[in-house]
């Protein structure tokens, strides 16, 4: 079978970008009536609950006994260790710092995925990679504050930049050896068994109306299911840093939303950092 397109999987990374964006919206609208934890465990509980069934069917469960405990591993950093960093960060600095500081993440990628083999810096990929993070630092130009932020909160992002950079360069292998749908699967076992540790499901069956449950549900089976397997096959079939590159799209993408459901405006500055992020991302995809 040949191969997809550079362009093609960096597309599929955009699109679960997006649908991450998203998720923060949503997410932020259950926060009234659930806890964080339970939120994040009730999604991807629900979303394995999808996957597990499809995996058996299609028979695409199945990895080396080698590497299984290393795959589980990666989900546990990817679902425990990092959204905990991010969580700690944001308590102590604004969002828009925050979400200018996890934008890096493609650098760190680069630099990651370099010095460990997995990937080549070219100078096209690095081009891209910097009008993106430049295109984000436009867009939140001015909405960084200064404010109730603290030198700990600006290490703690950075320290979930690196973090998820370190999963980007660590699932390609894995998925390049066994496939998308059984290093998703195993991934998220991890991810769910380390926020059942954190106490995700200590509260019991969520009590929520229609709409809840519709969001909920959202986030489970198209943001977390779908987003994931998308993320998973485009780091497969490109690049880490072309897909890490697409985490830019995030903060653009909530700063969008914000318009229509908080009110806020859409400034030149927005728009001006939302055509960097694409030009950047389409130079990196073509590297």
């Amino acid at each position: 079978m040949t191969s997809p397109s550079p362009a093609v999987a960096t597309a599929a990374a955009v699109l679960s970008t997006v649908l991450g964006g998203i998720a923060v919206v949503i997410t932020r609208d259950l926060a009234s009536t659930m806890a964080p934890a339970a939120i994040a465990g009730w999604r991807y509980g629900i979303a394995l609950a999808a996957i597990v069934p499809i995996a058996v069917v299609l028979g695409r469960w199945r990895v080396s006994n080698a590497s299984l405990w290393p795959i589980i591993a990666l989900g546990v950093a990817f679902y425990g260790i990092y959204p905990y960093l991010f969580a700690a960060g944001l308590a102590k600095t604004t969002a828009a710092r925050g979400a200018l500081l996890l934008a890096t993440m493609p650098l760190m990628t680069a630099l990651i995925g370099s010095l460990t083999g997995v990937e080549r810096i070219t100078r096209h990929r690095l081009i891209g990679v910097v009008i993106a993070v430049f295109g984000v630092a436009v867009a939140l130009a001015d909405k960084v504050e200064t404010e109730r932020t603290s030198l700990e909160g600006d290490l703690l992002m950075l320290a979930a930049a690196i973090v998820g950079a370190g999963c980007q360069v660590a699932l390609k292998r894995p998925l390049e050896a066994h496939g998308t749908m059984p290093v998703t699967l195993w991934t998220m076992v991890g991810g769910v068994a380390v926020l059942e540790a954190f106490g995700a499901f200590s509260a019991g069956f969520p009590s929520l109306d229609a709409s809840g449950w519709t969001a909920l549900l959202f986030l489970a089976l198209v943001s977390g299911a779908l987003g994931l397997f998308l993320w998973a096959w485009a780091i497969r079939h490109t690049s880490p840093t072309r897909a890490a590159v697409c985490v830019t799209v995030n903060p653009i993408v909530a700063l969008l939303l914000a318009s229509p459901i908080l009110g806020e405006p859409i400034t030149p500055l927005i728009v001006a950092g939302t055509v960097l992020v694409g030009v950047g991302i389409v130079i990196a995809a073509r590297a």
